[in-house]
């Protein structure tokens, strides 16, 4: 089970967006949820991106 948390944040000029993800393998045959993780991390860039821009 993976359960995502987004906070946007005021910083200075702009904002930031701080996640968080909590995994818990519910059992032992199923993969880790890296394709998850590494789409947030990506989307954390670009939010972060867009935030500092505005």
């Amino acid at each position: 089970m993976l359960k995502v948390k987004c906070k946007v944040v005021e910083k200075g000029e702009g904002a930031i967006a701080k996640w968080s993800a909590q995994y818990e393998k519910v059992n032992e045959g199923i993969p880790p949820p890296q394709d998850h993780l590494d789409f947030l991390t990506k989307l954390t860039k670009d939010v972060d991106a867009h935030l500092l821009k505005a």
